[in-house]
């Protein structure tokens, strides 16, 4: 939707600038399938159009428009440097700065941001060092790091090259279940979808990541 907006926006010659807040992979899905398992509940699969998010798969590209600037800011550097980034922006469209913009609030009053399982406010430190072990073991994490290559290359976080791997070494390294898949405790036939539609997003994205980098 934001990037339908900037679009048009440029098309009418309405300049606007853009920000992109980016994440380390598997810190960015493990966040989003903490509140899915929350929201949809351990026994059910994940909603259609979420396997994607789970598994990464994010657009690395990031279009620039007609009278448009972008911002991109890594979520960790926002976490540890909070000062420093909103100065900036504040300078760049001569915005006077307040220290409450270092506060969370909502029309003057504290506010979260809630996944419905924490509430997390301000800038505290822990998301930007969650692993989200209980969903993603470090052999699920090396995977993610595989599958989402250009995209944690792009943005300074450690990555690996699919081609350090034969096909067969990856068809059977992505054959095996990730860690959360244990704990949807899924029916059969919800297991059955799962695996399908997981495995279709696998092998598309493998494929396209062996296409980039034999031919750049």
């Amino acid at each position: 939707v934001l990037e339908e907006y900037a679009k048009w926006l440029g098309s009418e010659n309405v300049p606007c600038d853009i920000i992109n807040v980016v994440r380390n992979i598997f810190m960015r899905n493990g966040s989003f399938l903490k509140g899915e398992l929350k929201t949809i509940g351990k026994k059910k699969a994940p909603l259609s159009g979420s396997y994607n998010i789970i598994l990464g798969c994010p657009d690395v590209e990031k279009k620039n428009y007609s009278g448009s600037k972008r911002w991109v800011i890594r979520f960790e550097d926002l976490k540890k440097y909070p000062r420093k980034i909103l100065e900036a922006m504040c300078n760049e469209w001569g915005i006077e700065w307040s220290e409450t913009l270092l506060e969370t609030t909502c029309r003057g009053v504290e506010d979260f941001y809630d996944n419905r399982v924490v509430k997390v406010s301000g800038f505290e430190m822990q998301p930007v060092y969650n692993t989200y072990e209980e969903y993603f073991s470090e052999f699920d994490r090396m995977r993610l790091m595989i599958m989402n290559a250009p995209w944690q290359k792009k943005y300074g976080y450690p990555y690996v090259e699919a081609l350090q791997f034969t096909r067969k070494e990856l068809q059977e390294m992505f054959s095996k279940k990730f860690r959360f898949e244990y704990l949807m405790e899924l029916s059969e036939k919800d297991e059955l979808y799962f695996k399908i539609e997981s495995q279709k997003v696998m092998r598309s994205r493998l494929r396209r990541l062996r296409m980039l980098e034999i031919f750049g």
